[in-house]
């Protein structure tokens, strides 16, 4: 978190700023065109995928790399949905 906050992407109080928020929208743009072709590709075998990467994200969270917190108002840990 302090290397966010060294970036100037969050504040003291661990909210974005004006250039995390823009930084982050810039990494989905990217995100979103370089996956796309892929994710075209996966159909119902998306569940599957997350499913497989949820480990790696719960250890992502608990070394605390990523704030609980996030702008997109997902809780963490994140819900599984049926």
């Amino acid at each position: 978190m302090r290397n966010l906050q060294e970036r100037e992407w969050l504040d003291d109080e661990e909210r974005p700023t004006l250039v995390g928020t823009n930084a982050r929208d810039a990494i989905e743009v990217a995100t979103d065109r370089l996956a796309a072709p892929f994710a075209a590709t996966l159909g119902d075998r998306a569940v599957e995928l997350i499913e497989a990467m949820r480990p790696l994200a719960d250890r992502i969270m608990s070394a605390g790399e990523v704030p609980s917190w996030n702008n997109m108002g997902l809780p963490w840990p994140a819900e599984e949905h049926d």
